[in-house]
């Protein structure tokens, strides 16, 4: 299996509801990501190796236990769901994301590569905010503006 079979079916698992089985939300979150999605995540696992504060960061243990990486692998899903005009779907993987890992990521925001996102003690990102490539999040950060600016 390749790294997107495997990050699907841990996620899956993870945020699977009465509503929405891990077997449909794994097939959604195959059926939704791109080529470009694939190399934001590639950049997302190294960074979550070489960011993490664990001593024993490798790239198996982001894969199977970071939090953050799940959760931005959750986002990289719903902002596509988003563009393609299927908002309640997005925002239900945005609600779905938020109470399991209290990260609340708006699915319209936009979020580049090699990011690191640490969640323990919740992050928000807001429809406005725009995250750039190899940036680093950590707990407790709000991002973007109340949009009466």
């Amino acid at each position: 299996p390749s790294l997107m079979d495997a990050l699907a079916s841990i996620i899956s698992h993870e945020i699977e509801t009465e509503l929405m089985p891990a077997t449909a939300l794994r097939t959604l979150v195959l059926d939704q990501l791109r080529l470009g999605d694939d190399k934001n995540i590639h950049l997302d696992v190294v960074a979550s190796v070489n960011r993490s504060p664990s001593e024993d960061s490798t790239a198996l243990n982001a894969l199977l236990f970071h939090q953050g990486l799940h959760c931005l692998v959750c986002y990289r899903v719903a902002h596509r769901l988003w563009q393609a005009g299927r908002t309640g779907l997005a925002y239900y993987m945005q609600s779905t994301v938020s109470s399991h890992y209290a990260a609340d990521i708006h699915p319209a925001c936009e979020m580049k590569g090699g990011i690191y996102l640490s969640v323990g003690g919740g992050v928000v990102i807001g429809e406005t905010a725009r995250v750039g490539r190899g940036v680093t999040i950590l707990q407790g950060v709000t991002l973007g503006g109340t949009g009466r600016e």
